[in-house]
């Protein structure tokens, strides 16, 4: 990724819950949470 640019990013969550996500050359200065909700119920 690079600073000033979107990037997207695709992933499966298989799990409801919160991860962190953590740039290895900018830490700790430079992370974020992914939440992830639970499917509703229909």
């Amino acid at each position: 990724m690079k600073r000033g640019e979107i990037t997207r990013v695709t992933f499966k969550a298989d799990k409801a819950g919160i991860f962190k996500f953590i740039c290895r050359k900018h830490a700790p200065s430079m992370q974020a949470d992914f939440v992830v909700l639970a499917k509703a119920p229909q």
